[in-house]
């Protein structure tokens, strides 16, 4: 899994943002990024996992320093066989 996500941090300063991959559901291990956000920027994921028909992944974020939200502005995945 390959992804590229540009975004907006809400809020003033900076922030810890942790960025998880999910399949079907469940976090998977070792998938977490993270990132100090500041107004804007942008972050690449990488992460190996084997899927098989009607799996699905999800991206989450989470702000592990206070309520400031993340606007994501540009997000591009890419899943290889």
């Amino acid at each position: 899994l390959h992804a590229s996500i540009s975004y907006d941090k809400q809020g003033g300063g900076n922030d810890d943002y942790v960025f998880y991959f999910y399949k079907n559901g469940a976090q998977l291990t070792g998938s977490q990024t993270l990132v100090e956000a500041q107004l804007n920027g942008a972050i690449s994921l990488v992460y190996g996992v084997l899927m098989v028909q009607n799996d699905y992944i999800e991206i989450w974020v989470e702000n592990t320093q206070s309520n400031d939200n993340m606007l994501v502005t540009d997000f591009q995945v890419v899943i290889r066989e």
